[in-house]
Formats: C-alpha cells, structure tokens, sequence
C-alpha cells in the first residue's frame, strides 16, 4: 500500500512539473503550433527566422482573449502577417484570416470600439506620405474579416483628429498609444531554444536554402550548409511586408 501511494505521489508530481505529455513545463501551445505548422507563405522567408512576437488581445470585445504570433519584428512599412488563436477553454485554435492576412505594425494598431466601423476591433494604420491606410480587423466566428476604411489625409483637419483619436501616445513619451496599451512580447531565437521550442522546421529551412544558394553558386552544397545555430540573413517577415517595400520604391522614384 505504501509503495503503491508512492509510485502514484511520484507520476502526480512529474505531472505538474512536466505537463501533458508532449509538452515541455512553461512552454506556450500557441507558439509551439506557430513554430510547428508553418503556412506556405511563411516558409518562403523562414529560414531568416530571427524572433517571435506575440500579443494577447481581446480582438471582438467579447471578454475571452485572442493571441496573435508574428516573427521577425514589426516588418516592413506595413507590418507583419500575423496569425491568430482563439484561446478557449485552455486549448486554442487558430483563426482563418483574410486573403492578405491580419497585418498591422506592432507599433500601430488600436483595439477597441472604433466608431467608424460602429464595431469593436483591431485598427491598423499603414503609414503613407501624408497620412496613410487604414483597415479594420473583426472577428466573425472561427475567422478574421478586414474591412477598408478610407485612407487619412494629414492636411485635413479631420483626418488628422482620427488619427489621433485611436493612435497616438498619451504623452509626449509614448508617441504610439499601442506601446503602452498592448505591449508586444519578442523571444528571440536562442530564448525559444532554451524554453524547450521545437525549431526543428526552422533548422531545415535553413539547410534548404544554404542548398539553393550552392546550387546557384555552382559550390558543393557540403560546403554551403547553414548549421542551426549560426544567424540567416535579416529579409522582410513575410511577402506583404517584402510588397510594400518594393512599393515604398517605386514612389520614392
């Protein structure tokens, strides 16, 4: 009896140390999904994989939270691609985003009830010469929506007291309301791989594109693999930041 009452102390305890089995203590089921099943989309820049960000958000204002994961920083003019979870009950599922994907600066988005949409969302603000696009995120069940707003124009009036409204800091210390409000946490590379992240996707996508690379420079490949651990070059996040950059460009031309 006291053996018995022993072995089963002992299996509790490595429970909660460990956790269900396939988890590691501590370790987010968000982000090591986000890390497991990598989009087609994604994977075109994922072997230049340099952090991961994420925020948590009450997107629709219903009281239950959502999680947002992006990697590689803030992106381009535009932003990151970020994908979103519902997390429900303890478990998560992620949401199915719009065509173009969820994408907003982490440094310029409001979450909130916006009066122009008459709803409760995500407003991100694209910065552009003399104002800028804006487009609003709502959740519909088990997706994300984006529904264009009309873009600010800074030298009307108006405009700009909308900007205002949902953007700015509330000192002249914070020029960006979202820094304060929502706070974007950033793991880098070697912090996930110390909290146990399986970056096992990103390993091979790092070895993959070393091949491409020999095969066009005409070199073994042998002699061009990237091993783990060594840093890929800094790219654009995902292809809309990548876009926008080569529209930003073009209208500086």
């Amino acid at each position: 009896m006291k053996i018995r009452f022993r072995v089963k102390t002992w299996w509790g305890l490595m429970l909660c140390v460990c956790g269900p089995r396939g988890l590691v203590a501590g370790r987010d089921a968000v982000i090591a999904d986000y890390l497991r099943v990598v989009t087609p989309d994604r994977a075109l820049f994922w072997h230049a994989f340099k952090s991961l960000s994420t925020v948590t958000l009450d997107v629709d204002g219903d009281g239950r939270l959502e999680r947002l994961v992006t990697f590689n920083g803030v992106g381009g003019r535009y932003g990151s691609t970020w994908e979103v979870y519902a997390l429900d009950g303890g478990g998560h599922r992620k949401l199915k985003g719009p065509e173009q994907g969820v994408v907003f600066r982490a440094d310029r988005f409001f979450v909130g009830y916006v009066e122009e949409v008459k709803a409760h969302c995500l407003l991100a603000y694209h910065p552009g010469k003399g104002g800028g696009d804006l487009e609003a995120y709502l959740r519909s069940g088990d997706a994300m929506v984006v529904r264009q707003l009309p873009p600010l124009d800074f030298e009307k009036a108006g405009d700009r007291v909308i900007y205002d409204k949902y953007f700015r800091g509330p000192d002249e210390g914070h020029a960006h309301r979202s820094l304060v409000e929502h706070p974007v946490r950033e793991m880098k590379l070697d912090e996930l791989q110390q909290e146990g992240y399986d970056l096992v996707s990103i390993d091979a996508a790092r070895r993959s594109r070393a091949q491409v690379d020999a095969a066009v420079k005409g070199l073994p490949a042998h002699q061009q693999l990237i091993q783990p651990s060594q840093s890929a070059p800094v790219v654009p996040g995902n292809k809309d930041a990548e876009r926008h950059r080569v529209e930003e460009g073009q209208e500086s031309r």
